[in-house]
């Protein structure tokens, strides 16, 4: 860490100053003896674009060979945000042929952040990205191979979706452009989500891009109008919407399939919400909020009253969000959280300086009339991002690809800007994101670090302890010390929040045949009461305060 903060932070601005001088004196000279290599590398490129399935597949190869042949230094990736468990727990919920669970008879030692209990047990989120980690564990045994195949889909999608837009040659180098997102952020190397989202907003601008020249487009429009209401649905509706005018475009015909896939897709999703919650109407979500008011998820609307809950993570996650939904409120949010916003465009594109020529070109593109509702719906984002409490990168997702489409038209405007100066100004500043977007991951990769967003927790630690012991278990979580379960941010100033607490106890789908399995300590009395339940199994006490490495044994006989 001493590493990280005092010799790494300026090392990465001198070497990312080095890269942008000597790239921008390269195009300021354009050496006269590089325009015949360039321009030749330039013909093979755009004669391979004009494959336009293979660049598809090519970008997604491209993402799922890389990431693949890093598993040698860097591993499947631990869960330890909150959101992840639950996203975890839907997985195997799927993969194991149920879409909810029964509640289970200890349901009180079982308590988490984000996970009902009642009327069944699964997460609140909506199952997209559940069941994309669910086909991970059918077909490959692993949830985060879900991930894996969802980010090589979403290069594909991204490529495809500017084909509908531009010639095939900047469609695939914007696709090449976000490689670096796919394989070494968190969208990758997490369960948080992103991808799945990004591949329904990259379906829904492609099908546009598409409509009136193409057939079948609005069957695959209304495809990822589903794929965003079963991932970012609040989101997904901003990048959406602006778009509605296009379907004007579309035959009669074609509305008929338009209607079919809608319908489908809303009755699946009524189908899972009668599952869940028992209504069809009633989303997990809502049932969530209503057993467990907290903080809302917009600065505009007042925080609900203080609730006392009766665990630790719950309190915290409250307390979390109540911190966080203060600090919208604090003099020069807007400035950070604009900040926080270029930071999002960094990750997706490695750099911000990409959105120059969007922004100084902006009366060249705009004269294609319909690039102003890709414009409204990255406006709508932007807006979003300011009126949300928190607001991290994978919730734009479903706006990724028509930020890029505005972003490449950016850069095909630079090309034409002032002869050989723009020329090579648009050849390099693509060069430059990428060479800055691995920059990091580099030097991860360097220090032996790994690509996860937070790191290993005391979840994996404890389960390291136990695995070689025989026979099954259970942990106790006790608290004795609320100062270990205070959110503590770092960058407070900058809005990147990270709790030193986590909730520890997260449980799978099928609770009683896990090898280890978490629970809260409740007291004497009713813990006896669970080891009734759990004949046979070892049961030890943790307490997160005292050391991720030490459990203590419970009960002498067993």
């Amino acid at each position: 860490m001493v590493f990280c903060d005092t010799v790494w932070v300026p090392i990465k601005a001198i070497v990312q100053v080095g890269i942008w001088v000597a790239l921008g004196a390269l195009a300021f000279l354009a050496p006269q003896g590089l325009e015949p290599v360039w321009e030749k590398a330039e013909a093979g490129f755009r004669a391979s674009a004009r494959r336009r399935w293979l660049s598809c597949l090519a970008v997604a190869l491209l993402v799922l060979v890389g990431r693949g042949a890093l598993l040698v230094v860097w591993d499947f990736p631990q869960p330890v945000v909150q959101d992840e468990f639950g996203y975890l727990l839907q997985g195997e919920t799927f993969a194991s042929g149920r879409l909810t669970n029964p509640t289970h008879p200890q349901a009180a030692f079982f308590e988490a952040p984000y996970v009902l209990q009642q009327p069944t047990y699964t997460a609140k989120f909506p199952p997209g990205q559940g069941l994309a980690l669910a086909v991970g564990i059918a077909v490959f045994g692993h949830p985060w191979f879900g991930v894996w195949l969802s980010c090589g889909l979403l290069a594909a999608a991204l490529c495809w979706a500017l084909q509908g837009w531009m010639e095939p040659e900047w469609a695939l180098l914007g696709a090449l452009l976000t490689v670096p997102f796919c394989v070494f952020t968190y969208c990758m190397n997490s369960y948080w989500g992103g991808a799945v989202a990004g591949i329904g907003g990259a379906l829904v601008y492609g099908a546009a891009g598409r409509m009136g020249r193409q057939a079948g487009m609005g069957a695959v429009f209304a495809v990822g109008a589903v794929v965003l209401a079963m991932t970012r649905p609040f989101e997904g509706l901003l990048a959406l919407l602006p778009l509605l005018p296009l379907l004007t475009r579309l035959q009669w015909r074609e509305w008929g399939a338009l209607v079919l896939v809608g319908a489908a897709g809303a009755g699946f999703l009524c189908f899972y919400n009668a599952q869940v919650t028992g209504d069809p109407l009633r989303l997990p979500y809502v049932e969530y909020e209503r057993q467990n008011p907290m903080t809302s998820h917009f600065s505009i609307v007042a925080m609900p009253p203080q609730k006392e809950f009766a665990r630790a993570g719950m309190q915290v996650t409250d307390h979390w969000e109540r911190m966080a939904w203060e600090h919208t409120h604090r003099p020069g949010f807007l400035l950070r959280r604009l900040g926080e916003l270029r930071d999002r465009v960094t990750a997706y594109f490695g750099t911000a300086a990409v959105l120059i020529p969007m922004i100084a070109f902006a009366g060249v593109w705009l004269r294609r009339r319909e690039l102003w509702l890709v414009f409204g719906a990255a406006g709508l984002m932007v807006a979003a991002g300011l009126v949300e409490t928190v607001f991290f990168g994978h919730y734009a997702t479903p706006v990724l690809a028509g930020l890029l489409l505005l972003t490449m038209e950016g850069v095909r405007a630079l090309r034409r800007w002032r002869g050989v100066t723009g020329l090579w100004m648009a050849r390099l500043l693509p060069v430059a994101a990428l060479l800055i977007a691995v920059l990091e991951p580099g030097a991860k990769l360097v220090k032996g670090e790994s690509l996860d967003s937070v790191g290993a927790g005391g979840r994996a630690l404890v389960e390291e302890l136990l695995a070689p012991r025989a026979g099954d278990h259970v942990v106790l979580v006790r608290h004795t010390s609320p100062s270990p379960f205070e959110p503590r941010w770092e960058k407070y100033e900058s809005m990147e929040l990270t709790p030193i607490y986590v909730e520890f106890v997260y449980n799978g789908a099928n609770v009683d045949s896990q090898r280890v399995i978490w629970a809260h300590d409740l007291g004497e009395e009713a813990n006896q009461r669970l080891r009734g339940y759990y004949k046979g199994r070892s049961f030890w006490l943790y307490d997160p305060a005292v050391s991720d490495r030490s459990v203590t044994r419970m009960w002498a006989e067993f």
